[in-house]
C-alpha cells in the first residue's frame, strides 16, 4: 500500500510540511484543528494508518465521508501543508513509521518540514521560565538553510542541558530529528511546554507560532474553534449566572 494517497491534483511540492507529533495534552493537535477550521483548508489526502491505534469519526460540519487517523490539508494560495494525526502510533511500529513518514517527506520534496510537540511542563527548568514556547533546528551544524518562507524570530532555541537531549512527552519528535535521510530537508520542531488539560489558550498561542513561523495571516477575527471542540470542551458558562 502506498505511504500516501491523494484525494486530489493538489500538489505537494515546495510546500512547508507541520506535521504535529502526538505528544503531551495532544496540543499540536488543538493547534492544528485551529488552523485547518480558521484557514478553510481542504483535505488533500490520507496517510497510511496502518500501524496506528485504529480510530475513525465522522466529519466536521457534516461533509462527506470519514475521518481517519491520518489525514493531509492543505488549499490553492497557501504555502503550508498541515497533517492532522489522531491517534497515536502503535508502540512497536514506531521506528517503521518514522522510516515511511522520513521517506515520504523526502520523496516529496517538501520545502521544510516542521514538527510541533508538547513538552511535559515539570521538565521546564529556571532558565527556560521566559517563555513557554521554544525551537530546535535539526543538526544544525550540517550547512543548510532554512528557506525564505520559516520565520523563527522571536522564538529562542533550546538548549538542552545533557546529551542525548531529553524531551519528555514529544513522542517521535527526536527520533524524526535525528533521522539522517532528512539531510536534505530543513527541518524544526517547535516544542512547547504544557500541562494536561483545558489547553484551548495553549491551542490558540501555538496556532499563532505556526502562523508566524509560515507567515500566514491570522484573519482580525481570530482563531475559529472547530465545532468537535464543543464535544471536547464543553461550551462555555453563561456569565451572569454568577452575578
Amino acid at each position: 500500500m502506498a505511504f500516501y494517497t491523494a484525494t486530489s491534483s493538489f500538489s505537494l511540492k515546495s510546500k512547508i510540511l507541520v506535521y504535529p507529533v502526538v505528544s503531551t495534552a495532544n496540543l499540536p493537535q488543538l493547534a492544528v484543528d485551529l488552523v485547518i477550521s480558521t484557514l478553510e483548508l481542504r483535505r488533500v489526502g490520507f496517510l497510511d494508518d496502518s500501524l496506528l491505534t485504529p480510530a475513525v469519526g465522522t466529519r466536521e460540519n457534516g461533509d462527506d465521508g470519514i475521518t481517519t487517523p491520518l489525514e493531509v490539508w492543505g488549499k490553492e494560495g497557501i504555502d503550508i501543508v498541515l497533517i492532522q494525526q489522531r491517534s497515536p502510533v502503535l508502540k512497536y511500529h514506531k521506528e517503521k513509521f518514522g522510516e515511511q513518514f522520513v521517506r515520504w517527506v523526502v520523496d516529496s520534496a517538501f520545502s521544510a518540514l516542521v514538527l510541533l510537540a508538547g513538552v511535559e511542563l515539570t521538565n521546564r527548568t529556571d532558565a527556560q521560565m521566559s517563555t513557554a514556547t521554544y525551537h530546535l533546528v535539526a543538526n544544525p551544524g550540517r550547512g543548510i538553510e532554512l528557506p525564505r518562507g520559516l520565520d523563527l524570530s522571536g522564538i529562542p532555541s533550546f538548549v538542552p542541558n545533557d546529551e542525548p537531549i531529553r524531551m519528555p512527552g514529544t513522542g517521535l519528535t527526536r527520533r524524526i530529528l535525528q533521522d539522517p535521510s532528512l539531510a536534505k530537508v530543513p527541518t524544526v520542531a517547535v516544542l512547547r511546554f504544557v500541562m494536561e488539560g483545558d489547553n484551548r489558550e495553549d491551542a490558540h498561542d501555538f496556532a499563532s507560532t505556526v502562523a508566524h513561523i509560515a507567515g500566514v495571516k491570522i484573519p482580525r477575527t481570530g482563531w475559529r474553534e472547530p465545532q468537535s471542540w464543543v464535544g471536547l470542551f464543553g461550551r462555555d458558562f453563561e456569565q451572569t449566572i454568577y452575578g
